[in-house]
């Protein structure tokens, strides 16, 4: 578990003396503490799911993430993207979508 006390002294003080553990960031249910557990636990699971693994040691645990070789993606212009990456949403996301139409024409 990264410690906040830890991840504070790391930091220049001008980024993180005024946050309070308590307050969360606007539009986010996340406090700071919160947003640290989510983001080891992100990358915990994203070393794992390529290929690396997280070895304890005395000083902490230690990512080790393997090297591949690089594959760079087909260069994709915004103005004529390629098709979706497969993402949907469900029926419960949809209805959650709200629009306004303009019925003038």
């Amino acid at each position: 578990m990264i410690s906040t006390t830890i991840v504070k002294s790391k930091l220049e003080p001008r980024f993180v003396s005024k946050l309070s553990p308590d307050g969360v960031f606007s539009h986010t249910a996340y406090s700071f503490p919160m947003l640290l557990e989510v983001c080891e636990k992100l990358a915990r699971q994203a070393v794992v799911k390529h290929g690396g693994r997280i070895e304890k040691t005395a000083e902490g645990d230690v990512f080790v993430i393997p090297v591949k070789k690089v594959k760079p993606s087909e260069l994709e212009q915004c103005w004529q993207p390629g098709p979706p990456a497969g993402s949907v949403f469900t029926k419960d996301e949809r209805e959650k979508i709200k629009t306004t139409r303009s019925t003038d024409k």
